[in-house]
């Protein structure tokens, strides 16, 4: 949610590369996609036909019930007609957490979170040693460390996106992503759309709306008084984002 003043006032989605020069780059997963090749990308969940906001991960781990509560967080759905083929590239891998298999080396899964990077390039970069085709590698390689596909070849070979965890690709575009055309961003209470609505209508006509995430409260607020600091902070009545943990290790009840 602190995130959103700058995605208005810049009217575009940055990747990593670009938020580390003005402070907001996610600390969980940074430094990896600089080691593995993708800090120059935005990141998207392309999903599958039917899915939910609950079937999407980082919703999931932020939204749904635990041991401490929810962490607010708003979802930005884009239409992907408008989208070139030759500016996209879409990775079959879940890039924060995926691990593959490696014949002596280790078994396929997902990373323990806190993994450090440099262990996790070692393996990518011994996958690659061992030349798998493209279905095992889920994609084929490029300048990135994991396997991908990308402009011309994802015509041809949309079969390997059923290779995705879910069946949930990540679809990456080049930052800075002006993707507002058409473009809906989705608050799950009336305090997290009320403090959305702060920052006045989003870019190149994107509809601000109420939805719904189950076990998401929405006529509650997990912020308690702490939203009021959320509130002046997107209303531009404070420089510094308020001290809020989204992106927060949260146990299941």
């Amino acid at each position: 949610m602190t995130a959103a003043r700058s995605i208005w006032r810049l009217g575009a989605l940055h990747g990593k590369d670009d938020l580390g020069a003005i402070g907001q780059i996610r600390r969980t997963t940074g430094d990896l996609d600089r080691k593995l090749g993708f800090s120059r990308f935005v990141h998207f969940y392309l999903p599958r036909r039917g899915a939910s906001p609950e079937d999407l991960p980082i919703l999931g781990a932020q939204l749904q019930p635990a041991r401490v509560p929810a962490c607010p967080h708003a979802m930005l759905v884009v239409p992907t007609g408008p989208l070139d083929d030759d500016a996209s590239t879409i990775c079959n891998w879940n890039i924060a957490v995926s691990r593959p298999g490696v014949a002596g080396v280790c078994q396929g899964g997902n990373w323990t979170r806190g993994t450090n990077a440099p262990r996790i390039l070692e393996v990518w970069r011994a996958f690659r040693d061992a030349n798998p085709d493209a279905e095992t590698a889920r994609g084929f390689w490029g300048e990135p460390q994991v396997p991908i596909v990308a402009g011309p070849q994802i015509a041809a070979n949309l079969r390997l996106l059923a290779r995705a965890p879910r069946k949930m690709p990540e679809l990456l575009l080049p930052s800075p992503a002006r993707v507002f055309a058409g473009a809906k961003i989705v608050a799950f209470s009336r305090a997290d759309l009320a403090s959305l609505q702060l920052l006045g209508s989003p870019h190149d006509g994107a509809v601000l709306e109420l939805g719904s995430f189950s076990g998401y409260d929405l006529d509650g607020d997990p912020l308690g008084p702490r939203r009021v600091l959320l509130d002046d902070y997107l209303a531009g009545r404070r420089d510094v984002a308020p001290g809020i943990d989204f992106d927060a290790i949260r146990h299941r009840a």
